[in-house]
């Protein structure tokens, strides 16, 4: 059976054959093995160990990413942005500690640990901060947390900044927002 064609039909088929061809020959050379290193020679990634209410968490915090990825696709349409659920889980743990009642309760419901505690939530975030960086030895991870505070509202409670310094490695400083340049403070930091 003899399959016959118009002159546009041919020209376009033609044309998707050669652009196929031409993005065909483009990639192959570009992927070639000494891109990725000998893969011979790859260390294989150390996994991060955790506790059972740590690994239930990490199930749980998987689904607020994921919730969190829909919102900010769908607010944003239109716009380009970056977030880091790690970050807003590190962000809202720190906060967690200076919170109590239902705000404490809330924030542990949207991070999907409920009623384990923020000792347990403080221990998994420490556990994913401090081991992280082991996992791929030819990989960096640098994670950066600070609490800078408008000196004037009062300091911050000890224990509240000794939780977040322990745990977060985080910074915790008082400065004076009126006599001082902060955006320029934290950007520099």
């Amino acid at each position: 059976m003899k399959t016959r064609f118009n002159k546009n039909e041919m020209k376009t088929r033609l044309f998707r054959i050669t652009l196929t061809s031409l993005f065909i020959l483009i990639l192959l050379p570009s992927c070639n093995k000494e891109d990725y290193g000998d893969s011979g020679n790859l260390t294989p990634a150390k996994p991060i160990v955790l506790t059972r209410s740590q690994e239930s968490f990490v199930k749980t915090n998987t689904t607020f990413a994921l919730d969190l990825f829909k919102k900010a696709a769908g607010s944003a349409s239109g716009t380009s942005m970056v977030i880091s659920p790690l970050s807003v889980t590190f962000a809202l743990g720190m906060v967690d500690n200076g919170a109590d009642g239902d705000t404490r309760k809330e924030i542990n419901d949207v991070l999907g640990y409920g009623e384990d505690g923020i000792d347990e939530l403080n221990d998994y975030c420490k556990t994913i901060l401090k081991e992280s960086s082991k996992v791929d030895p030819s990989t960096t991870i640098k994670i950066a947390n600070a609490a800078v505070v408008n000196s004037r509202h009062g300091n911050l409670k000890k224990d509240f900044s000794s939780a977040i310094e322990s745990y977060y490695d985080a910074l915790v400083c008082n400065k004076d927002f009126s006599k001082e340049d902060i955006q320029k403070y934290v950007n520099d930091w």
